[in-house]
């Protein structure tokens, strides 16, 4: 008796689960394309690309550094071993300053994209909110999370409209 109990009344559970999510209606949209369509987008991304630059040239001067201790151990094969340990220990060196700083530039433009899409982000956010409330959508997915979708679902295109102006 107690596992029919128990059985019908998860059964009864379920069954409200099922209707409840049957009335629930539910949306997807692209955040990347709404993201790279607002005009601030490639803004950010041009401060972004001038930031990493930076980078890229302080790399590229350890890069040719390298190259020129390399290229001196490889044309002059008389040096003596003390001049050869010498190269060695300052190839040594630069390598590890290479590869700090590549990490380093990494971490910085990582962060640095960060706090420029934060902004972005957050109207991404609250324009698909406000688009799903004008629509009646309870729950708005990341179209990269959908199975299947109806078109008639994606709302990238309202949001985009609403966030840039075009409405």
């Amino acid at each position: 008796m107690k596992r029919f109990v128990v059985s019908l009344l998860l059964a009864l559970g379920l069954g409200t689960s099922l209707s409840v999510a049957q009335t629930q209606k539910v949306a997807y949209a692209n955040e990347q394309k709404i993201i790279q369509a607002l005009p601030a987008f490639k803004t950010q991304q041009k401060i972004l690309e001038s930031y990493g630059k930076q980078f890229k040239t302080q790399l590229e001067q350890k890069g040719a550094a390298i190259q020129q201790i390399q290229q001196f151990v490889q044309t002059n094969q008389n040096i003596t071993p003390e001049v050869y340990q010498q190269k060695v220990n300052e190839y040594q060196k630069l390598m590890q300053e290479y590869q700090e700083l590549e990490f380093n530039a990494q971490q910085r433009v990582r962060k640095k994209e960060q706090e420029l899409m934060k902004p972005l982000q957050k109207k991404l956010m609250d324009t698909i909110k406000e688009v799903a409330i004008a629509n009646g959508y309870s729950v708005v997915i990341s179209e990269n999370a959908v199975i299947y979708k109806n078109e008639t679902e994606d709302i990238t295109q309202k949001v985009i409209d609403k966030i840039t102006g075009s409405n």
